[in-house]
């Protein structure tokens, strides 16, 4: 970010609690690492943050008190994030159809701001957290303000039409959650690493293709079939593929772990499904 460049950034709270409650159910299921992330992480680089959600639905005959007392862990979560310099929170209603719970106010609330600061010129570059395709008339309307709009999103929940809207794009994944824990909870946690460069040993075996669905890698959409590599060193896996960079070339992703199987997760995190040798057990 440019010097006294202003960059917001809007939580779709929602959203952003789906996703990492899939992140925390594939690695560590006995954490919500919603809960665990410094905030002051989430909101580096940006001159306000501002997150919307919504408090659970009043039950029938449910008291004010006694929705005081069921919702006192949101609440409390909800202030904790009023006290990171810069972040601000909005919290619309919850109403029921016949299907599922829905938001109320909240999408409507997240476009009023943008397009407010947008027209105001309190910002110069905006960040959306969400996979709503009903933003798509959102960020056609910002773009066609002239702002400058990165979607923050995770390719498995998604639509590619809101992808494709945005200027710029950047994925949540385990990785991004894992880059906001503190230093006590990075060791207790661990995730498989991945890394971007290098080569492929020679004659590693072929244990898969890579497809793409959602994804891309450093902005280099994976096309055709893409052979997976296998290495296993004291019983560390590193799985390798090759991808085009439109900057590079030809590269390399790698991903380390002890569990070949989580690293198989992560890969898909990115947007891609490893169709596995049936003759390789995974």
């Amino acid at each position: 970010m440019k010097i006294n460049e202003r960059k917001y950034l809007f939580i779709d709270g929602g959203y952003f609690r789906r996703v990492a409650k899939s992140i925390s159910e594939l690695y560590y299921p006995d954490i919500d690492i919603l809960k665990i992330i410094d905030f002051h992480k989430v909101c580096y680089g940006y001159t306000k943050t501002f997150y919307y959600d919504c408090l659970p639905i009043i039950k029938k005959d449910e008291t004010d008190e006694q929705f005081k007392i069921r919702t006192k862990k949101e609440i409390k979560f909800y202030n904790s994030l009023e006290m990171v310099p810069g972040l601000h929170v909005f919290n619309g209603m919850l109403r029921k159809n016949a299907k599922k719970n829905l938001q109320k106010g909240v999408d409507v609330k997240i476009a009023v701001d943008m397009l407010m600061h947008t027209i105001n010129g309190n910002m110069q570059q905006a960040s959306l957290l969400t996979g709503d395709s009903d933003f798509i008339p959102l960020l056609e309307a910002l773009i066609q303000q002239g702002m400058y709009v990165t979607l923050l999103y995770s390719p498995k929940y998604t639509s590619k039409d809101l992808i494709y809207k945005a200027d710029n794009k950047g994925i949540i994944n385990s990785s991004y959650f894992f880059d906001k824990l503190n230093l006590i909870h990075r060791d207790l946690y661990k995730i498989p690493s991945v890394v971007d460069g290098g080569n492929v040993p020679k004659d590693l075996p072929i244990i898969g293709i890579l497809k793409s669905y959602h994804g891309t890698v450093n902005d280099s959409i994976i096309s055709g079939n893409n052979n997976v590599f296998h290495e296993d060193i004291d019983n560390i896996h590193t799985v390798y593929y090759y991808y085009h960079s439109y900057f590079n070339g030809i590269s390399v992703r790698r991903y380390s772990f002890s569990n070949l199987n989580l690293i198989k997760l992560r890969i898909e995190e990115d947007g891609f499904e490893v169709c596995w040798d049936k003759n390789y057990s995974v």
